[in-house]
């Protein structure tokens, strides 16, 4: 029996010949090291396992860190970066540890370090924003992301965008402003500085994303517990340099350890964090891109309307039509891809609607 093994991000397809020259695929998934298929033979039940571990541990990992902001005495925005970043290491070390022996490391320290600031970066200055911005307005500014994606993935990787999506970004951008102004007019924790803040965080994000792209997965092809691996060591070290510069270091490990939930909760914050970027890598390479598209959509819905819930923030005109057109920027985007994403664009259309 003769068999072809492809190994790439968290998983692996094998094909397999039955002896009659026919390739059978056996798609067999791998998450941390674990073998899910075992569990879920059915592709179909993988695919809803894997959607439905993607949404709830995204929205786990934004209630628990916005949690975190209400423990007595906590404004260690930067010492949580570093606690993520530190779990993420542990994480990555864990699933990389029992993955099948790999080829060495692909990515030269150099890039990794490059990417590290990058990556530390963006987290730290967008947790950092949240000294001055409510949590929901935090997913909804980092969502522009897109932008400066879309701009530097035009200049940088020579891409090419449809109207939609840009009709998409305008609507974001719209979006944005008027949720922004829904928090400068109530109650919500509100400060000009944290737009500055979460701006320069998602540039980073996003120079990270296209460095990424570019470097370490098309020409290198690293393994993406590699990438994570690296990336998060060396920006854990990063961000405690920075923690240290700011004096903020040794008054975080004193409250830590007054308050020792602090700490946990960021883990396990840090923990779903990381499963729902393992599991959306798991669904770009067995179900496709525009299916974990749809999935990451459905998150940034649900997460901003969890924070509403759970934590009672004021509601005014402006985060419903913000939501609205926020909502509106995903489903015209999924709409210009066509297929499955179009029906799902519908339903957030009728749902959107129903919602005003």
């Amino acid at each position: 029996m003769s068999k072809r093994i492809h190994d790439i991000v968290s998983g692996s397809d094998i094909e397999v010949g039955d002896g009659n020259g026919t390739i059978q695929k056996d798609l067999r998934l791998v998450g941390f090291g674990f073998h899910l298929h075992k569990c879920l033979p059915s592709q179909h039940a993988q695919m809803l396992a894997l959607a439905s571990t993607v949404v709830a541990s995204s929205i786990a990992f934004a209630a628990i860190q916005e949690g975190v902001l209400y423990i007595p005495g906590f404004r260690y925005t930067g010492w949580m970066a570093t606690l993520t970043l530190l779990t993420y290491t542990v994480c990555a070390g864990i699933e990389r540890a029992r993955s099948p022996p790999d080829k060495p490391r692909c990515g030269s320290m150099q890039d990794y370090a490059r990417l590290s600031v990058l990556t530390m970066g963006g987290m730290y200055l967008t947790n950092w924003s949240l000294k001055y911005l409510s949590y929901p307005l935090r997913v909804v500014f980092k969502s522009t992301k897109l932008i400066p994606v879309m701009a530097l993935s035009v200049v940088y990787l020579g891409k090419k965008y449809t109207l939609g999506q840009y009709i998409s970004v305008t609507l974001l951008s719209v979006g944005v402003v008027l949720f922004t102004l829904g928090d400068a007019q109530g109650k919500a924790a509100f400060d000009p500085r944290g737009i500055g803040l979460i701006v320069a965080g998602s540039l980073m994000e996003a120079l990270a994303a296209n460095f990424e792209e570019k470097r370490l997965f098309n020409q290198l092809a690293c393994p993406a517990n590699e990438v994570l691996l690296y990336s998060s060591i060396l920006g854990c070290v990063w961000s405690a340099i920075a923690d240290l510069l700011q004096g903020e270091l040794l008054p975080a490990v004193r409250h830590s350890c007054d308050h020792p939930e602090a700490p946990l909760l960021i883990s396990l914050a840090a923990v779903a964090g990381y499963t729902s970027m393992t599991c959306i890598l798991v669904l770009i390479k067995h179900f496709g891109a525009t299916l974990a598209e749809i999935v990451k959509s459905c998150r940034k819905v649900l997460t901003i309307c969890t924070s509403f819930a759970l934590y009672g923030k004021p509601l005014t005109y402006y985060h419903i039509i913000g939501g609205l057109l926020f909502t509106g920027s995903v489903g015209v985007e999924r709409y210009s891809v066509g297929g499955s994403s179009r029906r799902f664009a519908g339903a957030l259309g009728i749902i959107s609607t129903a919602a005003a």
